[in-house]
């Protein structure tokens, strides 16, 4: 009788720890995609800013380099019409436009630092795709000890607690994607609940 109480605890025990795992990997699919669409948001921030400080770069060499637009030139004539001094007043006044432009995303680049966060993002999106991998394989190993679970949380909290939190409307943005990976992926959910005897639908309780 004691063996079989024993047993049946064991095995109690050994399903709580796979649903556990099941949860940790759910929250892992969700915690990389989120970070991988912050690194392309972040991506995509720098490559805007990028394109703004070129382009205005390119309209101030122009506009002061181009002598059609420069003042000397048109002083070279004995006066100066309406027409020409209106023109030379709007080349000054969108010459220091773009000037302004590349001040202002030279320092929202500085400030914002896209670069930097895409790479962050990117290796904590890596981090927990990693912690999904090792899950994977601690649930295809067919017996899983409670000092293996133990280790994954160790590393889930060290990993969160590592990486900058993702904005929630990124992670909003990130949980239509995430969902969808999870449901494309429910068979392997549900042929490790059959194996040890779990009810898939307690998964989504938890």
């Amino acid at each position: 009788m004691d063996v079989k109480i024993e047993t049946a605890k064991a095995g109690e025990q050994q399903q709580q720890l796979v649903s556990l795992a099941l949860v940790w990997r759910r929250r892992a699919i969700r915690a990389g995609g989120a970070h991988y669409r912050a690194s392309e948001y972040h991506a995509s921030v720098g490559n805007a800013l990028s394109v703004f400080n070129i382009l205005s770069a390119i309209a101030v060499l122009f506009l002061t380099n181009n002598k059609f637009f420069s003042s000397d030139a048109v002083q070279v004539a004995t006066t100066t019409t309406p027409t020409e001094s209106s023109l030379l007043a709007n080349v000054d006044f969108w010459t220091a436009i773009a000037g302004l432009v590349i001040v202002l995303t030279t320092v929202l680049q500085y400030i914002l630092r896209p670069e930097i966060k895409e790479s962050e993002a990117k290796r904590a999106g890596a981090d927990f795709t990693q912690i999904k991998r090792e899950i994977e394989i601690l649930l295809a190993s067919g017996v899983i000890e409670r000092g293996a679970v133990e280790r994954l949380q160790v590393a889930h909290s060290h990993t969160s607690k590592n990486h900058s939190l993702v904005p929630a409307r990124l992670w909003r943005k990130a949980e239509a994607t995430t969902n969808r990976a999870i449901k494309e992926d429910l068979e392997f959910e549900k042929s490790v609940c059959l194996r040890f005897a779990i009810d898939p639908g307690a998964i989504d309780r938890l």
